[in-house]
C-alpha cells in the first residue's frame, strides 16, 4: 500500500513537472503564446498597466475581425487626443436590420472601437477598427455649436452614408468632457 502511494506520487510529481515545462511549443515550433494555422492567426501577450492588470490581448483572425488593448490602447489615445473628439458613438438605423453603428469609447485610459456596418456586411473591433474610423474624424468639423442638419450631413458624407436613414444618432464626448447628442427620426 504504501509502495503504490510513492508511485503515485512520483507520477503525478513528473507530470507536473513535464506539464510546466513543455507547454509553449505549437506545430509551428513558435513560442510566446503565439498559433498559426493556415487561415488564422492568433496573438495572447499580456503585460501590466500603471495599475498591474493585465490589459494586453491582441487577437486576429482569418476573417478580418482583430481586438486590440494595452499597448495599441496607449497609441489609439495619443490619437485622440491630437482631436476634438474624445468619444464618438455614432448609430444609423435604415430599418429592416441594416445598420451602421460605430465607437470609439475611453474607460481608465483605455481605448476601445468598434465597427458594426451591416450595410456592407463588416465587423472590425479594436486596431482594426480605429485605423478605418479614426481618418474620418479627422475630416469632421463639428464642434458643440453645429447645428443638427449640418452635423448629420457632414456624418453621412464623411463617412459614405445614405441619407433615406429611418434613424440617426450621434453622441459626441469633447476631449473638454462636454457631452453633445445629435438625434433625428424621419
Amino acid at each position: 500500500m504504501g509502495k503504490t502511494r510513492s508511485i503515485t506520487g512520483i507520477v503525478l510529481t513528473a507530470a507536473l513537472l513535464l506539464g510546466g515545462c513543455g507547454g509553449n511549443n505549437n506545430k509551428n515550433g513558435n513560442q510566446n503564446g503565439t498559433t498559426q494555422t493556415d487561415n488564422q492567426t492568433t496573438n495572447t501577450e499580456s503585460t501590466n498597466d500603471n495599475n498591474g492588470d493585465n490589459t494586453a490581448n491582441n487577437t486576429a483572425t482569418g476573417n478580418g475581425t482583430a481586438t486590440s488593448t494595452g499597448n495599441d490602447s496607449a497609441a489609439m489615445k495619443q490619437k485622440l487626443d491630437e482631436i476634438d473628439y474624445a468619444e464618438f458613438d455614432l448609430s444609423v438605423d435604415y430599418g429592416k436590420d441594416q445598420e451602421y453603428e460605430i465607437e470609439i469609447d475611453q474607460e481608465n485610459g483605455t481605448v476601445e472601437a468598434k465597427v458594426e456596418d451591416e450595410l456592407n456586411n463588416r465587423f472590425l473591433h479594436g486596431q482594426e477598427a480605429f485605423d478605418d474610423i479614426y481618418p474620418k474624424l479627422q475630416q469632421l468639423t463639428i464642434t458643440k455649436d453645429t447645428k443638427l442638419q449640418d452635423a448629420i450631413q457632414q456624418v453621412l458624407t464623411t463617412f459614405d452614408l445614405a441619407d433615406n436613414y429611418t434613424q440617426f444618432d450621434l453622441e459626441i464626448k469633447f476631449q473638454d468632457n462636454t457631452k453633445i447628442d445629435f438625434e433625428d427620426k424621419k
